[in-house]
């Protein structure tokens, strides 16, 4: 068949096929060229070792696409997790009184969080105190160097603490 459509087109063919050598599969490449109106030359090429590791290869990348399903699955339970988690967290700090902050241990206290119940206590929103040293200034002057030490031993000791002090809100009052 490849010969004739050779013969008849004058198109080189090129084919692959399986055969049992040895009792071993082995893959072959054919390729058919015509050298004059009724010859051809056949050259065939054992392709074994390529179509092997392309056999390997598609499993490898049948397993790393399953892999793959099973890290975006886990990636989209955890994310509704996470998202359940921070409406619970959402739910119980604006039910606090008072507000809650996680800040720099820097000069200024610089805010990276700060809850809703800031605005009733400072007369701020949280934005207006997150990333900007305004917090260090609501602290009441008589208390920033005390508050300043206390923190700072507490850290160094590698310790919880409590502290309580006087802030200034909206009106410096």
């Amino acid at each position: 068949h490849y010969i004739q459509q050779a013969l008849a087109t004058g198109e080189l063919q090129v084919y692959e096929h399986e055969i049992i050598l040895n009792d071993h599969l082995r893959y072959e490449e054919v390729r058919i060229m015509v050298l004059r109106k009724d010859e051809v030359l056949v050259m065939v090429h054992d392709i074994s070792r390529r179509k092997l590791a392309e056999k390997a290869l598609e499993k490898a990348n049948l397993k790393l696409e399953e892999a793959n399903q099973k890290l975006e699955q886990e990636v989209a339970q955890r994310t509704v997790s996470l998202l359940k988690s921070q409406r619970t967290l959402g739910t119980l700090m604006s039910n606090l009184p008072g507000m809650v902050y996680r800040c720099l241990n820097d000069s200024h206290w610089t805010m990276i969080f700060v809850s809703q119940g800031c605005q009733s206590l400072t007369g701020y929103l949280p934005e207006d105190l997150t990333n900007s040293p305004q917090y260090s200034q609501l602290i009441h002057p008589e208390e920033r160097e005390n508050l300043w030490q206390e923190v700072q031993q507490a850290i160094a000791e590698r310790r919880p603490f409590r502290v309580i002090y006087r802030l200034l809100n909206q009106q410096g009052t």
